[in-house]
């Protein structure tokens, strides 16, 4: 019978570099696409077989639960690593909303589809086979009948795939939480590292606005100036009180001194690095 039961291989989730395909390697992984059963007795076997035929089931050719169970502790660790610098990466914010929303639906939805209780996951999610006459056959669920110790192994299947996915939906919605979350005002989510950090944001606000134009007001909709720089400098836990003094500050210095400066010198540095002809 083992020639026909091929082991799935443990997915290596560093292999994939979005998180929506780590995630989808583990629920491909985890799903149970196929049973095949162990029946002693296959006397009266027909394709299909007769309506009122049952046959009892001994064994099943899978995995063992501890085996399922300790992959699983494997990778939910792994998950959670792996979320963190998703949430905090390039990906614009409605977009990881979207993929953190349907990653914990489809979560839910493999919570209600492997639910031991639930007949329908025993009839609906896969086939059950049987080894007759050399041949693989499938067999309804209709048709079965299961000793003690195999039912008990069917539904801890089912059990911790069920408890697995319920973890996983929690630690999705902890973390949709935590991006939708909005700081309150009267407490910086965000900081300036640097100990000129009023003076180095009134010049990046002088050069953007004044000098290069770059900040488009909308009066219409309630914008102003003032509003808008004292909303960027609150973002860092700052005051822009002295912003008038501190621009003064900035027309005055060197012009090796300018921190926009500072700035074009690093991304140069950055890009000579890494268009760097090859020897």
């Amino acid at each position: 019978m083992e020639k026909f039961w091929h082991k799935k291989e443990n997915p290596r989730l560093r292999a994939f570099d979005n998180i929506e395909d780590k995630f989808e390697a583990i629920f491909q992984y985890l799903s149970i696409e196929s049973i095949i059963c162990v029946i002693p007795d296959l006397k009266g076997f027909n394709i299909p077989p007769p309506l009122d035929k049952r046959f009892m089931v001994t064994g099943i050719l899978a995995p063992m639960p501890n085996y399922t169970k300790s992959m699983m502790e494997e990778y939910r660790p792994e998950l959670y690593n792996a979320l963190e610098p998703f949430v905090s990466g390039e990906l614009d914010y409605s977009e990881i909303t979207s993929i953190l929303k349907f990653l914990k639906e489809r979560c839910e939805y493999l919570v209600a589809q492997n639910d031991p209780n639930n007949e329908l996951a025993y009839v609906g999610n896969f086939n059950w086979y049987v080894e007759y006459d050399k041949n693989i056959c499938p067999i309804p669920f209709y048709h079965l009948d299961f000793d003690r110790e195999v039912y008990e192994i069917l539904r801890l299947h089912f059990n911790l795939r069920m408890n697995f996915y319920e973890d996983l939906a929690r630690m999705l919605a902890d973390k949709l939480n935590d991006h939708l979350w909005i700081p309150s005002p009267d407490k910086s989510a965000y900081g300036w590292n640097s100990p000129n950090a009023e003076l180095e944001v009134s010049e990046l606000i002088f050069v953007l606005n004044h000098l290069a134009q770059r900040i488009n007001i909308n009066t219409k909709a309630g914008g102003s100036f003032p509003k808008f720089r004292k909303q960027f400098f609150e973002l860092f836990g700052l005051s822009d009180k002295d912003y008038s003094k501190k621009v003064d500050q900035v027309k005055k210095r060197k012009k090796n001194e300018n921190f926009v400066t500072e700035l074009a010198d690093k991304f140069n540095a950055y890009h000579a690095k890494l268009y760097k002809p090859k020897k």
